[in-house]
Order: C-alpha cells, then structure tokens, then sequence
C-alpha cells in the first residue's frame, strides 16, 4: 500500500503538465500576417509581435445567424424536388400502364386460344373461320408482347416490377414453343 501512495506522490511531482494546471496559449503576428501561436512567449520569431489578448468572459456562448438561403436557390431546390416527385409518379404511372397492358395481351391470347382449341373439338366447316381469326389474335399478342418488352428495355425499370411483368407475359408463348 505504501509503495502505491509512494507511487502516486512521485508522479504529481514528477509529472510536470499535470492535469489541473492550466495551459497557456501565446499568439503573435509576423511581418507576413502569419499568426504563430506557442506555449513559450520566448520561442516567438524576431519580427513577431505578440497579440494582446482580451480577457474572456466566463460562460458566454456566441451564436451567429445563419444567412437566410438565396430564394433562387430554395425555389430551385423546391422545383427540383417537385419535378423529381413528378417524374417518379409518372413512371409508376407508365410501369402500371405496362402491367395493364401485358395483362391484356396474355387475356387476348388466352382468349384466341380456348376459341382455337373449341373450334378443333367441334370442326366443323365455319370452325376454319374461327381457328384462323384466333391464330391471328394469338400471333397479334405475340407481336403485342415482343413490342412491350422492347419498350421497356429502352427504359429503366425496376427489378422487382420488371420480374411482375415477365412472369405476366410467360403465359404467351414464343411463336416456336406454341403447339
């Protein structure tokens, strides 16, 4: 215990910058306009000449004002915001559109299908008729599908919509899978 305590005195007496003596900061301007700042006023260069420093008051917070933004600025900021929230509204507009439309197309091909496979079932001479206008509606969504993936390949989609529009159209086969 005695070689702690023993310890202990040795180190504050020791340990000259201890923690509750106050530092001092001296400042001077050189020819240039440089400031130097040291703990030693006997370190400053020749042509410095030190800065006299006011006495600061104790526990005086200084806030200044922000300057108010530019209305040029927050107006643009405003309009760029609304511009993008109206781009974004009508691409989920146009990424519905799709949805609507692939869903459409696979309703026309299935449609033309049923008619086509009825029609075969009950061949009869009109049965031409009608196994010929669903096979131009079949290949008319066919065409209608490739066009639509087209289009939205020119443009960016979102993964998880992209994939909702793919897995819609699966249900129209390729021109080479239809049996």
């Amino acid at each position: 215990m005695l070689r702690w305590a023993l310890l202990a005195l040795a180190f504050l007496f020791l340990a000259p910058g201890s923690a509750w003596a106050a530092d001092e900061i001296y400042r001077c301007r050189d020819q240039s306009g440089q400031l130097v700042m040291t703990d030693d006023p006997g370190k400053f260069p020749p042509d410095c000449e030190p800065l006299d420093e006011a006495p600061e008051s104790e526990g005086t917070l200084s806030v200044q004002p922000t300057p108010e933004p530019l209305p040029g600025v927050a107006r643009s900021a405003e309009e760029d915001a609304h511009r993008a929230r109206a781009e974004r509204a009508e691409r989920q507009e146009r990424i519905a559109a799709w949805k609507d439309e692939a869903r459409e197309l696979v309703a026309t091909f299935q449609g033309a299908e049923t008619r086509r496979n009825q029609a075969y079932r009950r061949w009869s001479y009109s049965s031409r008729e009608v196994v010929q206008e669903a096979l131009e509606q079949m290949e008319a969504a066919r065409q209608g599908k490739e066009e639509l993936l087209r289009e939205i390949d020119r443009v960016y989609v979102p993964a998880p919509d992209r994939e909702e529009i793919d897995r819609i159209l699966e249900a129209i086969p390729a021109e080479e899978d239809a049996g």
